[in-house]
Parts: C-alpha cells; sequence; structure tokens
C-alpha cells in the first residue's frame, strides 16, 4: 500500500514538474513587443507566479 502511495506522489510530482516546464517554455518563447501592456502574458506570469502582483501582508 505505501509502494502505491509513493507512486501516486511521485507521478503526481512528474506531472507538476511537467506542467512547470511547459508554462516556463511558454513564457520564455513569448513574444516581446509590450509584454507589459499584454494580458496574455500578464495570465501566463500570474500562473507561474500566484501571488504575482499581490501586495504582501506584514
Amino acid at each position: 500500500m505505501a509502494a502505491a502511495v509513493d507512486d501516486r506522489v511521485t507521478s503526481a510530482r512528474t506531472a507538476l514538474l511537467d506542467a512547470k516546464a511547459t508554462l516556463t517554455r511558454e513564457i520564455r518563447n513569448y513574444p516581446t513587443p509590450i509584454s507589459d501592456c499584454d494580458a496574455e502574458f500578464k495570465h501566463l506570469l500570474a500562473r507561474q507566479n500566484p501571488d504575482h502582483g499581490c501586495p504582501q501582508s506584514a
């Protein structure tokens, strides 16, 4: 049973790392013109870092 849990955790970790790599690749390959004004670029950044643009709580 522990092996099954370990396998699921490993699979989940692999899926998350793959998703992160895909997102990083999308951002790296995104066209450069006026990216700060581009809603899709901001959306990709928000997916990469959910705290992006949010004030830090003190």
